[in-house]
């Protein structure tokens, strides 16, 4: 049903790909301009480039899910998460990514990182049309324990903003028909609840990926 459409994909793949380096690159650099002071610490060399050079910490928020119930901070706390975000209409990027993402939790299997849980989470910047039933069932197709989550504009700005991703309407012929540009990578949040790593899907099969999630939470202490 939401298998990605063959017309235009490699533009939006491609412009996609543009707008998750741009904003990666202005995350950092915001971190590295309030944090100068700071030591660094030297990640291990398989871990540059996608660990910050420290966990980013995030201001409250407040969403709902796809079941009506709040999603805030609190809720990326005490376990492991990954944010992705997008829009159920968007013809290529977001199923693919999707899918993608489904693939890496099939590979992590059950209970990866012991009584520490983790969860996927699509945040939809298109509240106007994804409503919870349609975000419910958008969310399962690629895996049953995924949560679909959307909110008010501004708020989604405001967390997009603070985990460097990006997203602008492009409005088409009439009021509902528009796509929308934004980043294509996922945000990797510790059980702190703070933003600790940008992973993008280019170039990197689901069990590289997996791996690669492995390694980024037992390098920082698991349910740390």
């Amino acid at each position: 049903m939401w298998a990605p459409r063959s017309k235009k994909t490699l533009a939006i793949v491609l412009v996609a790909m543009a707008v998750t380096l741009i904003a990666a690159l202005v995350t950092l650099a915001h971190i590295a301009r309030d944090r100068s002071d700071v030591v660094r610490v030297h990640h291990p060399a398989d871990l540059v480039g996608v660990l910050l050079p420290e966990p980013k910490t995030l201001d409250d928020f407040e969403l709902t899910d796809h079941q009506g119930g709040v999603f805030n901070l609190a809720r990326l706390r005490g376990q492991w998460s990954i944010l992705f975000f997008g829009y159920t209409h968007c013809p290529d990027v977001c199923p693919m990514a999707m899918g993608f993402l489904g693939e890496v939790f099939s590979r992590l299997g059950d209970n990866p990182f012991g009584t520490t849980k983790i969860q996927g989470i699509f945040i939809s910047v298109d509240p106007k049309r994804d409503t919870p039933e349609l975000l419910k069932g958008y969310v399962a197709f690629f895996n049953p324990g995924f949560l679909g989550v959307t909110g008010k504009e501004a708020v989604l700005k405001g967390l997009t903003h603070q985990v460097g991703a990006y997203y602008a309407t492009n409005q088409g012929g009439s009021a509902d028909a528009y796509e929308i540009t934004h980043s294509s990578a996922f945000f990797l949040i510790a059980p702190t609840g703070k933003l600790v790593g940008i992973i993008s899907p280019n170039n990197t099969p689901p069990e590289m990926a997996a791996e690669k999630i492995k390694r980024i939470v037992n390098y920082m202490g698991g349910a740390k």
